[in-house]
């Protein structure tokens, strides 16, 4: 099992998989986070990097589910196309007995949102 990043001012207990990107000026990391922010299942924010990586602003992304059968997000990758920042992901159902997962993009709005 691979260990989870730890950065200093990250408040989650488990942080994933990240990405990094530059965007307007900002250095953007993206993560897979698992805490009680959504039940402990796998989801996705974003925070902004300073100078010295710090992160500041964290934001969860809500990102729609594709189908009824998905209850996590994963493997966030950011990147920039046409100018404008956009989301890869992976949208998962693990369960006992069933295991889905389909890949999503979403272009993100300046309050890191799907759009």
């Amino acid at each position: 099992m691979l260990n989870p990043i730890e950065i200093e001012g990250l408040p989650d207990e488990r942080n994933f998989n990240n990405s990094i990107c530059e965007f307007e000026g900002k250095l953007l990391m993206a993560y897979r986070a698992e805490d009680q922010d959504n039940g402990v299942l796998p989801h996705i924010k974003i925070c902004e990097l300073d100078e010295n990586f710090k992160p500041s602003r964290i934001t969860k992304i809500h990102i729609e589910q594709p189908t009824q059968q998905t209850n996590l997000f994963e493997d966030p990758r950011l990147f920039v196309h046409n100018g404008d920042l956009w989301l890869s992901f992976v949208a998962a159902l693990y369960t006992q007995n069933h295991h889905w997962a389909c890949q999503g993009v979403t272009k993100l709005d300046k309050k890191f949102q799907p759009t």
